[in-house]
């Protein structure tokens, strides 16, 4: 019987550090729920970051899935080799993996650690507020992206933050953003200039994220006491609401046809059903 292999030869490629993410952790649920080897790009950028080391694509296959399309058993058995494209956000995808398998699979290396995991000797709440623009307000995108108002963070901050912190929880608040990006000479020089601020938003006690990746993930591997934004149909400058929680879609489907893009809930343990779950252990 020929090996199961999946492959994502477009990682690095299609899209920024949060999508990939996104890609890798689905690869990764995906191959272990159809009894498979995921196979990715032996120059992945998240082999300067994480303690994870997979096989390095042999064959780029043939058989290509549309964008975020989820094979099923059947196709893998027959193609043997497939070939995965999308962002996978979306419930179906998520389910492929829980929190405590990416706390597993991805590592912080010791040096990222010692260098950003700062012990907060000082005893206070770190607030970081996450303000994602950039490539958001270019002209061929400002139709497509919500880019959040700065009404809509503090509004967040004082009625929802403040008000769920005990009376003597002294705090410090932080905004991430890439206009006033951390710098370090040395993540630059490895072309991981965005660690700085990735690893401030793990570190953070709460996090007000955007709809963005980046804060959806350094969430994901940090604390879990984030803010999200519900931006629904929103596209350009918007006042938005913000609930808690990780779990709201990032853009809206309406403005991206083709992909598949919903409401997110990580789960804490993996299972997708029972009759999953058995194909699952029978696979691993």
């Amino acid at each position: 019987m020929s090996k199961r292999v999946l492959t994502i030869s477009t990682l690095g490629k299609f899209g920024d550090f949060g999508n990939q993410l996104f890609q890798l952790c689905f690869g990764i649920g995906l191959a272990r729920h159809l009894g498979a080897e995921l196979q990715i790009p032996n120059d992945w950028v998240g082999y300067k970051i994480f303690n994870i080391r997979l096989p390095e694509i042999e064959i780029i296959p043939i058989a290509k899935t549309p964008i975020d399309y989820i094979p099923n058993a059947d196709q893998i058995e027959k193609h043997h080799r497939i070939d995965l494209i999308g962002f996978w956000q979306f419930q179906e995808a998520i389910d492929m993996f829980s929190k405590n398998d990416i706390s597993q699979w991805l590592v912080f290396q010791s040096w990222i650690l010692e260098k950003f995991r700062i012990n907060n000797v000082n005893k206070f709440r770190k607030i970081a507020i996450h303000k994602r623009r950039g490539d958001y307000l270019k002209p061929e995108n400002i139709d497509r992206f919500c880019c959040i108002s700065n009404r809509s963070f503090y509004k967040c901050l004082y009625t929802q933050v403040f008000q769920n912190l005990e009376k003597n929880d002294a705090s410090h608040v932080f905004e991430v953003s890439e206009e006033n990006r951390i710098c370090d000479d040395f993540c630059d020089s490895l072309n991981i200039g965005f660690i700085p601020d990735f690893m401030s938003l793990v570190s953070a006690d709460i996090v007000i994220r955007s709809n963005s990746s980046f804060s959806f993930w350094a969430s994901a591997l940090g604390g879990d006491h984030v803010y999200s934004p519900v931006v629904k149909d929103c596209v350009g400058w918007s006042d938005v609401d913000f609930v808690a929680g990780n779990h709201p879609a990032l853009v809206s489907s309406t403005y991206f046809p083709g992909h598949k893009i919903s409401d997110m809930q990580l789960k804490k343990v993996w299972h997708t059903g029972a009759s999953a779950c058995q194909s699952q252990r029978n696979h691993t």
